[in-house]
C-alpha cells in the first residue's frame, strides 16, 4: 500500500531543521521529495556529530529524499530548474523574506511555469516587521517568544532547551500541515495556492496552553520546576532509593486514586485539597506533605500502588531503556535504519498508523547524490511514484467557494477531553470545518483547570474549544451510544483519545463505523500507543515528558529533573494528529474512502527527538550540537545590563578574531586556540558568566557583538514577547466575546492562504 501523498511532488528548499524536516514528513507521507541544495551543499552537512564522515543531523533532516545540487542563482540552473518545476506539486522553503526570489523560486515566477503550483514559505521571523531580516534558529525563538522563560527552577531564572530544535520541529509540523492545506485547498477549487506559515508565529502557537494563563491572570508565568500550572498534585518525586517518579493527576478520579495509592484517605476529605482550584494554589503545601510520603518506600512500591489505581506516573527513562524497552519496540517508536553510506543510525520511528495508506521512511541521501539523476528524469527519477495530472476526482462534499478556507462544509465530531485532542479539533476548526464537541455528563475535566477566567471555565479551555458547537453525551448508556453513532453517520471526521480498545467496547470502534460511512477519517489519540505493556496506562503531560528523555534536556546532571514549561507532549501530538488527518482527507478526496489513523504522545516525543537518537547512537566523536548538551551546564542567556538575551554566533562569525579582540578589550587570556575549542562545549554566556557585561550599556554590547556577526535576542517573558512590534506583524490575535466573560484573547494559527479565517466563536457552555 502507498501512503497518502502518493505521487505528490515536492522540491524543498529548506535549511537548518524546521524547513528541510516539514519535507521529511511530507516524505514519510509519500510525496516524492527533492532536496534542491546549493553547489557548495547545505551547511548541515558539517554539522557535527558525524557517523563514518557524514552528518547525522543532515541525515535526520533529510530522510526520505533525492539530494540535488544546482546554481540557482545563475540562468543555466534557472533554466534547468524550469521543466521540474513544470512536474511539481509544491515548493516550500523556509528562507528569508525575499530569498527565494532571488533564486527564481518566487511563488509569481513558478506560478507562470505552472499555475497549480502550492508555493509555500515559512521565514524565521515572518515577512515582515524590524527582525524579519534577521537570521532565525530554534535558540532565537525560543528566547524571544517566552518559551525559554518558562523553563527552570520554580521561581528561577529562564532556561533554553539544551537540545536546541523543540520549536524547530513544532514549525516543521505546523509548515507540512500548512502545506497539506495548500493542496486540499487545489484538490477542491482546482486553483493553484500560496500559502505561507512563520517560524516565530508557529512557536507562539506552540505555547497556546500558557499563554491565556497570562492573558487570564495579567501575570508574566514562571519556571515551575517540574510542577504544572494547571493541576495538582503534577510533579517529581524523590523516592526512598532515590529515583525520581513522574506523577501526574489531572481528573478527580485520579486525585482519589492517589490518595488511596499512598494510603492518605484523609487528604480526599481535606477542605484545602477539595478542588483542584484549590490543590493548585495550595502546590507547595500539598507537595511537602506528598513528598514525605514518597521518601517512605521505594519507586517499585508507588509504582505498583499508582498502578492500581489508575494514576498516571512514570520513571525518567533515557535512552538505552527507551532503545530496549518493550512498549518501544512493539509500537516502533525508535527504529534502526540501515544508511547505505554511514551505517545503521536511529531513528524516531513514523508517528502515525493509518489503515490504508501507510506511512513509511526510507534512507536519506549523500549531499547532491541524485543530481545527474535529477537533472536527466525530473521526478521521473521515483518511478511509477511520479504523477502528472494535478487534481484529483472531486470527491469532496462540494467544490470550495474562493475564499472560503479548506475544509469548510467538512463536519468533526470530538470526542476528547484536556489538551491535546481538544487542540487538535481547534485547528481543525480553524482550517473551516464544522466541530462538534462531545462532552461526558461530568464535562471536559478541563474546565477545571487552573487558572480560571473569573468564576467561569478554565482559560485554557475557553482557548481550545472555541470555534466549537456543544453537545453532551453519555456514552455509558445505550441512549448516549445511539445519539453519538448518529452523529457519526454523518461525519467526515471523528477524533476520540478513550484509549485502546474503548470505542470497541461501546460499539464504536472503526470496523463498525466504516461499515456506516465509508467515509470517515477517525483518529484515535492515546498516551502511550496501540500495544505494548503501557497500552492501558493513563498518561499526563509530564508523564509523558519524562517518559520520552526531555529531562535531560534541562537542569543539572545529577540533580532534580525539570520539565519543559510549554505543553510539548499535548501540543505536537495535536499538531501531529492534524497533520495526519489532513493527510487522510487529501487521500480522501482522490480515492473517495476514509481510514483509520492513530497517534501517541510517547510515540510523537520520541519522533521528536530523533536527531538525538542518531547523534548518540554510534558517532565517530562525541562532539556536537546533539551530545555535548547530554552534560553542559544550563542555559539561562548572557547577563547584559538588567536583561538575559541569547548570543548565538553566525556562521560567518570569525571566532579567532573575535576572540583576540575580546583579549584586547577585556583583558582575557590570550590563549585563543584554547578558547575556541571550549566553545564547541559551551556557550559563550557559559564562559562570561553573569557578571561580565552586567555594567555595561546593552547598546555598547549589542553593537560590538553585531560586530562579529552574534545576533542578540532578548529572553523574553510572555508579556515582552506578545507585546513586541515584530510579534504585532504576524496577526496572530484576535477578540472573541465569550458569554458571561466578555472580551477574551485568543491565539490565531500560523497558516495564512488566500483565503478567509473563521471568525472567533464562543466555547461551549458548561
Amino acid at each position: 500500500m502507498k501512503g497518502s501523498l502518493d505521487g505528490i511532488n515536492v522540491l524543498d528548499f529548506g535549511l537548518g531543521g524546521a524547513g528541510p524536516w516539514a519535507a521529511v514528513l511530507l516524505g514519510y507521507l509519500g510525496a516524492n521529495v527533492i532536496k534542491v541544495e546549493r553547489p557548495d551543499g547545505d551547511y548541515q552537512q558539517r554539522q557535527l556529530p558525524l557517523q563514518n564522515g557524514f552528518s547525522l543531523g543532515y541525515t535526520d533532516w533529510n530522510m526520505s529524499k533525492k539530494a540535488f545540487q544546482l546554481d540557482l542563482k545563475s540562468s543555466s540552473g534557472q533554466a534547468a530548474m524550469r521543466p521540474i518545476v513544470q512536474e511539481t506539486d509544491v515548493v516550500m522553503g523556509n528562507l528569508r523574506p525575499g530569498k527565494m526570489g532571488n533564486i527564481g523560486m518566487s511563488y509569481e515566477a513558478v506560478a507562470q511555469v505552472n499555475p497549480l503550483i502550492v508555493h509555500a514559505t515559512c521565514p524565521g521571523w515572518g515577512e515582515e516587521g524590524p527582525l524579519a531580516d534577521l537570521p532565525f534558529h530554534d535558540g532565537q525563538s525560543q528566547a524571544f517568544c517566552g518559551f525559554a522563560s518558562l523553563n527552570g527552577d520554580a521561581g528561577g531564572k529562564p532556561e533554553l532547551f539544551r537540545h536546541s530544535y523543540p520549536l524547530d520541529l513544532v514549525t516543521s509540523i505546523f509548515f507540512s500541515s500548512t502545506v497539506l492545506l495548500g493542496l486540499i485547498a487545489r484538490e477542491r477549487t482546482g486553483e493553484g495556492q500560496r500559502v505561507r506559515s512563520s517560524h516565530l508565529a508557529s512557536s507562539f502557537n506552540g505555547l497556546i496552553s500558557r499563554i491565556p494563563e497570562y492573558w487570564a491572570t495579567g501575570r508574566v508565568p514562571l519556571p515551575m520546576g517540574s510542577a504544572s500550572v494547571s493541576t495538582a498534585p503534577h510533579q517529581a518525586f524523590l523516592c526512598q532509593d532515590k529515583r525520581y517518579m513522574a506523577v501526574g493527576v489531572e481528573t478527580p478520579e485520579q486525585w482519589e486514586g492517589l490518595c488511596q495509592a499512598l494510603k492518605q484517605e484523609d487528604l480526599k476529605d481535606d477542605p484545602r485539597f477539595a478542588t483542584n482550584g484549590d490543590r493548585v494554589a495550595r502546590r507547595e503545601e500539598l507537595a511537602g506533605i506528598l513528598q514525605e510520603t514518597f521518601l517512605a518506600k521505594p519507586s517499585r512500591w508507588w509504582a505498583i500502588q499508582l498502578d492500581k489505581n489508575g494514576v498516571p506516573y512514570g520513571y525518567l527513562y533515557d535512552f538505552e531503556t527507551l532503545r530496549n524497552h518493550a512498549q518501544v519496540l512493539e509500537n516502533r517508536f525508535i527504529e534502526l535504519v540501515d544508511i547505505p553510506h554511514q551505517g545503521k543510525v536511529y531513528m524516531g520511528g513514523i508517528p502515525w498508523r493509518f489503515s490504508k495508506t501507510p506511512a513509511s521512511m526510507y534512507a536519506a541521501p549523500r549531499p547532491g547524490q541524485h543530481t545527474e539523476e535529477i537533472l536527466a528524469q525530473g521526478f521521473k527519477a521515483f518511478g511509477d511514484g511520479a504523477r502528472s495530472d494535478k487534481t484529483g476526482n472531486g470527491s469532496a462534499p462540494g467544490k470550495s467557494v474562493e475564499g472560503q478556507p479548506p475544509l469548510t462544509g467538512l463536519r468533526v465530531v470530538e470526542a476528547t477531553q484536556g489538551l491535546c485532542g481538544p487542540y487538535a479539533g481547534l485547528l481543525l476548526a480553524e482550517a473551516g470545518a464544522q466541530v462538534i464537541k462531545v462532552e461526558p455528563p461530568a464535562g471536559d475535566h478541563a474546565r477545571q483547570f487552573a487558572p480560571g477566567l473569573g468564576s467561569a471555565e478554565s482559560a485554557a479551555f475557553v482557548m481550545l474549544n472555541r470555534n466549537k458547537e456543544g453537545v453532551i453525551l453519555d456514552t455509558g448508556t445505550e441512549k448516549g451510544r445511539q445519539e453519538l453513532l448518529e452523529l457519526l453517520k454523518e461525519a467526515d471526521i471523528f477524533i476520540e483519545d478513550w484509549g485502546p480498545g474503548k470505542a470497541e467496547e461501546l460499539g464504536l470502534g472503526y470496523e463498525t463505523l466504516e461499515k456506516l460511512n465509508p467515509k470517515l477519517v477517525y483518529c484515535a489519540i492515546s498516551p502511550f500507543g496501540e500495544k505494548g505493556p503501557f497500552r492501558q496506562r493513563p498518561g499526563s503531560e509530564l508523564v509523558v515528558q519524562m517518559m520520552a528523555e526531555q529531562w535531560a534536556s534541562l537542569g543539572d546532571v545529577g540533580e532534580p529533573p525539570l520539565r519543559v514549561g510549554a505543553d510539548i507532549a499535548n501540543v505536537s501530538t495535536a499538531l501531529m494528529s492534524f497533520l495526519g488527518v489532513l493527510a487522510a482527507l487529501f487521500h480522501r478526496l482522490r480515492s473517495g474512502t476514509g481510514q483509520r489513523v492513530a497517534m501517541s504522545k510517547l510515540g510523537t516525543l520520541l519522533t521528536m527527538r530523533q536527531v538525538v537518537w542518531s547523534a548518540i547512537g554510534s558517532p565517530d566523536e562525541w562532539e556536537g550540537a546533539f551530545t555535548n548538551p547530554y552534560t553542559q551546564p544550563r542555559h539561562h542567556g548572557l547577563q547584559i545590563g538588567d536583561r538575559r538575551y541569547y548570543v548565538r554566533p553566525d556562521t560567518k562569525t570569525n571566532m579567532p578574531e573575535f576572540l583576540a579582540e575580546m583579549g584586547r578589550r577585556y583583558g582575557l587570556p590570550h590563549d585563543i586556540a584554547s578558547m575556541e575549542a571550549k566553545l564547541r562545549h559551551l556557550s559563550l554566556e557559559d564562559i562570561l558568566g553573569d557578571a561580565f557585561f552586567r555594567e555595561e550599556p546593552y547598546e555598547q554590547v549589542a553593537e560590538f557583538l553585531a560586530k562579529h556577526d552574534f545576533t542578540v535576542i532578548p529572553i523574553n517573558d510572555l508579556r515582552d514577547a506578545l507585546e513586541h512590534p515584530q510579534t504585532a506583524t504576524l496577526d496572530l490575535v484576535d477578540i472573541l466575546e465569550q458569554p458571561t466573560l466578555g472580551a477574551v484573547n485568543v491565539l490565531r494559527p500560523p497558516w495564512k492562504g488566500p483565503w478567509e479565517r473563521p471568525a472567533p466563536s464562543p466555547a461551549p457552555m458548561p
